[in-house]
């Protein structure tokens, strides 16, 4: 698992990289990453985003393939903070379960109801 001084050495040492440049490349990237998992978007006036299981699998895909391959920003030092994707995958798989209340309106009856984000 990693710690959180590994993220800092990370972040003192990792690619230098100027703002512009990391911006560029995020759109370049979510591009690339749109085609290569066949990533579609709803219209605005289409109602809900319901995915089935072949897409959530791909946006889920997509997002670690996004972090393994452009790394995460330290606007800070404008170093670029690099993990593979084992190590994405291992954070995820340790990380706390978290789940978040809401409450129903009215109309549905007034409860609270928990939702479970992950895991």
């Amino acid at each position: 698992m990693m710690n959180l001084l590994e993220i800092a050495k990370r972040a003192m040492n990792g690619p230098k990289m100027s703002d512009l440049d990391w911006y560029m490349s995020l759109y370049r990237k979510m591009q690339e990453l749109e085609k290569r998992h066949r990533l579609s978007y709803p219209k605005a006036d289409d109602g809900p985003l319901l995915l089935d299981s072949d897409q959530r699998t791909g946006y889920f895909q997509a997002a670690v393939d996004f972090v393994a391959e452009n790394g995460v920003y330290c606007t800070d030092t404008h170093r670029v903070i690099r993990f593979s994707e084992e190590e994405i995958r291992d954070s995820l798989r340790t990380a706390p379960r978290a789940e978040y209340h809401r409450r129903r309106s009215r109309d549905e009856g007034c409860r609270e109801e928990a939702v479970r984000l992950w895991g």
